[in-house]
């Protein structure tokens, strides 16, 4: 999905990418950058997150782009972009 050029664009950091969260942030052409301290992390205490919400979400907000970053229970450090 992303352009042979790529993309070039300011960064936001998004917290976790819940409603709350991202409600008051300018996303219009930048770089979502969401951190996720548990993989599937929910802002509803015993419920598992959606990572189709949260991109939805920030798409929907105006982002260019959606990086994820989510802390394993490893220490690993897991990166993906969609």
């Amino acid at each position: 999905l992303t352009p042979p050029d790529g993309i070039e664009a300011e960064i936001v950091y998004c917290g976790g990418a819940f409603a709350g969260e991202v409600a008051g942030l300018d996303l219009k052409g930048k770089i979502a950058l969401a951190y996720e301290s548990t993989p599937y992390q929910s802002d509803v205490a015993g419920t598992v997150g959606g990572h189709l919400e949260k991109i939805h979400r920030l798409r929907d907000k105006g982002a260019a782009a959606v990086i994820f970053c989510t802390q394993r229970l490893d220490n690993e450090i897991t990166t993906w972009g969609l």
